[in-house]
């Protein structure tokens, strides 16, 4: 019998070390998870800002600049995929007459070629520009802010404002100490999931941006503008991943908001956070309702994933994205028969 007694009282004791030892390690995986990506999403203007200045500055020196070879090799393709186009189009015209258009045509996209060279930079940044207006127009008009990091606000006023969530000591029970930790595990994945998002973003424009120099030359014959349209939607793909991201990020907000505000109503405290964000209230969690925790904790994930899904989003709007060099061909046409028209 004392025997018996003696392993429970041991049993007892190691379940209430590990319970100690998993509300220590819960609370130390937070705060490096969180202080994290506190630290990176209020220096996040700054970072953005001095990111975008160098990928500007390393696009002009490669257009600007004397010793660019990559802006003399532009220049030499686009130079020789003109002349051989040139070549056989009027080989053509030799043989038969009927590629006096096409000559014409030709010179045309050598010419948009060279001034979308001359001016690419302020092109492509048009373009970025009109996409971040279209999702800071959305985010004003669903949430009445343009604030760049939002969700980010908005998860970390969840985290310390609108959930009291169980405090795990040596004396509380598994289940209390699990999801408590499940809680805190989730809210920190969905923070750093919305920043990766947001700078992977900020990312891959810099590269499309960098790299369409060297695709300018295939806008000019024919046969190579296919290359030209591929490099077109992949940029396209990252200014609609913006527009996505954001209207991701604001659904996810409004989930979250709905799951909290939810689980408030059966506790009577109303709703817990606004419709713009803000924390009215607190929803607090006992032993007696873990389990409205663990539905939030769900809906935490599943807008992680949505995060990240904004990509796959853009993916298939971009995809139906029409052929950029087939609309400046129609225009160099048009042009060209006007010119063919008053030269004959």
């Amino acid at each position: 019998m004392m025997q018996r007694l003696t392993g429970y009282i041991f049993n007892l004791g190691a379940i209430m070390l590990r319970g100690f030892f998993l509300s220590l390690i819960n609370r130390l995986l937070f705060v490096v998870l969180f202080l994290s990506v506190s630290f990176y999403a209020s220096a996040e203007t700054a970072m953005r800002t001095n990111f975008q200045n160098g990928v500007s500055e390393m696009v002009n020196k490669i257009l600007n600049s004397p010793d660019s070879d990559l802006r003399v090799w532009t220049i030499a393709a686009s130079t020789f995929l003109a002349a051989v186009t040139a070549f056989v189009y009027f080989w053509r015209f030799v043989e038969n007459g009927g590629a006096l258009v096409d000559l014409f045509t030709l010179a045309i996209m050598f010419m948009l070629s060279m001034s979308l060279l001359a001016s690419y930079s302020m092109v492509v940044d048009t373009i970025t520009g009109a996409f971040y207006a279209i999702s800071n127009t959305l985010q004003k008009l669903a949430l009445g802010n343009i604030k760049p990091s939002f969700l980010q606000n908005f998860v970390e006023g969840v985290l310390t404002k609108a959930i009291s969530a169980p405090s795990v000591d040596i004396f509380d029970g598994m289940n209390m100490v699990g999801m408590a930790l499940l809680w805190e595990i989730c809210s920190a994945i969905l923070s750093v999931a919305i920043y990766l998002a947001d700078v992977w973003i900020d990312v891959g424009t810099a590269i499309a941006k960098i790299t369409g120099v060297m695709f300018i030359p295939f806008l000019v014959a024919p046969a190579t503008r296919g290359i030209f349209d591929g490099w077109f939607k992949f940029y396209i793909g990252w200014g609609l991943a913006a527009v996505v991201l954001k209207i991701t990020s604001i659904v996810v907000m409004i989930m979250i908001r709905a799951s909290i505000n939810s689980a408030g109503s059966f506790q009577g405290a109303g709703d817990v956070i606004a419709s713009d964000g803000t924390v009215n209230g607190v929803l607090n969690i006992t032993a007696n309702n873990i389990s409205l925790l663990r539905d939030i904790c769900a809906y935490s994930v599943i807008a992680a994933i949505m995060v990240f899904s904004c990509f796959i989003f853009a993916y298939m709007i971009g995809s139906g994205v029409g052929s950029a060099s087939q609309g400046l061909n129609n225009m160099a046409v048009k042009l060209a028969k006007k010119a063919a028209k008053a030269l004959l």
